[in-house]
């Protein structure tokens, strides 16, 4: 029982007493019983008010529980996919997610994370991981990714360190768009890595 709930439970029985009737078994206080004493009954009734305002301010406060809106799936017209999200220059996978999620958030859509992409990516045989230095993983594209216009480019940090960065041509972007609902979003206990 919440704490609210207790609340309103005692104020029934105040209310019960502050009208004459015994709460317990709801048969009436004799005339000559305290219940009946008018300073005890002014008092019973003023606590009741304070109660039922107390209950109403509590109630006020308690916010409507959200309503969830479900995300419509992301269908895309070519204008959109023209306009909003290809670029003729090649782009990270970052910058590609960004640009659906962009498109899709106005019109109610579903998203897109760059992980969910880069794991359609490895089912399709587009990018794959190789062992780099220090035994880590690394993303590369694979023939077929070559093929669909994924590359390696190189970046120049900040730092004036050179990195390799895969990015995505015009046509493999539009590849990605147009396939846009054959990539499955995580599950909530998948992490994505194989």
């Amino acid at each position: 029982m919440t704490e609210n709930e207790k609340i309103a439970y005692a104020k029934t029985f105040i209310d019960k007493m502050a009208d004459g009737i015994n709460p317990l078994d709801d048969t009436p206080v004799p005339d000559e019983g305290l219940l009946n004493n008018i300073r005890i009954n002014r008092c019973l009734h003023f606590v009741s008010d304070v109660l039922r305002r107390h209950l109403e301010v509590e109630r006020s406060k308690v916010p409507a529980p959200p309503t969830k809106t479900k995300k419509l799936p992301l269908r895309l017209t070519r204008e959109i996919m023209e306009n909003e999200i290809i670029s003729e220059m090649p782009i990270p996978i970052s910058e590609i997610t960004r640009r659906i999620n962009c498109a899709a958030s106005p019109r109610n859509m579903r998203g897109l994370r760059s992980l969910d992409l880069s794991r359609w990516l490895r089912s399709i045989g587009a990018i794959a991981y190789q062992k780099g230095r220090h035994k880590k993983r690394k993303k590369e594209p694979t023939e077929k990714g070559v093929e669909l216009g994924i590359k390696f480019e190189k970046m120049i940090c900040d730092s004036g360190v050179a990195n390799d960065l895969i990015v995505y041509s015009a046509d493999a972007q539009r590849m990605i768009v147009e396939h846009f609902a054959a990539i499955p979003p995580l599950g909530e206990n998948d992490t994505g890595i194989n």
